[in-house]
C-alpha cells in the first residue's frame, strides 16, 4: 500500500507538471535565451539595440522563472494530497512512506516517468 500511495503521489506530480505545461514553459525560456544569444552576436545590430533586447529578454526569461517555480509548487502541493489522505484515513503511516520517495527505486522510475513526460507532446 506505500508504494501505492508514492505511486499516486509522483502520477499526480507528472500529470500537474504535464497539466500546468511546465515542459512548455521551459522550452520557451529556453527559446527566448538562444534567441538573445543571437542578438549578442550579431554584428549588424548596434549596441543600444543589443540592450534594450536584452532587458526585455532578462525580464521575460525571470518571468517565466517564476512562472516554473510556482506551477511546480503547485505540482508538489497536489502530489501530497494522497500521502496525506492515505494517512487521514489510517491506509498507511505518512512516517513509513516519505521515506520511499527516496529510495533509489522511487527515484529512477520517477526520472524514468519525467523523461517520458517531457517528450510526450
Amino acid at each position: 500500500m506505500n508504494y501505492l500511495v508514492v505511486a499516486a503521489s509522483v502520477a499526480l506530480f507528472l500529470l500537474g507538471f504535464r497539466f500546468l505545461q511546465v515542459p512548455a514553459v521551459a522550452g520557451a525560456a529556453i527559446g527566448e535565451t538562444r534567441a538573445a544569444s543571437a542578438v549578442m552576436r550579431d554584428p549588424t545590430v548596434d549596441e543600444e539595440v543589443k540592450e534594450t533586447r536584452l532587458q526585455k529578454a532578462s525580464l521575460a526569461l525571470f518571468g517565466k522563472l517564476l512562472s516554473m517555480v510556482l506551477r511546480t509548487v503547485v505540482c508538489f502541493a497536489v502530489s501530497l494530497v494522497p500521502l496525506f489522505l492515505a494517512d487521514w484515513a489510517g491506509l498507511v503511516a505518512e512516517a513509513d512512506v516519505v521515506p520511499l520517495f527516496y529510495s533509489w527505486e522511487v527515484i529512477v522510475a520517477t526520472i524514468i516517468a519525467f523523461v517520458i513526460v517531457w517528450r510526450w507532446r
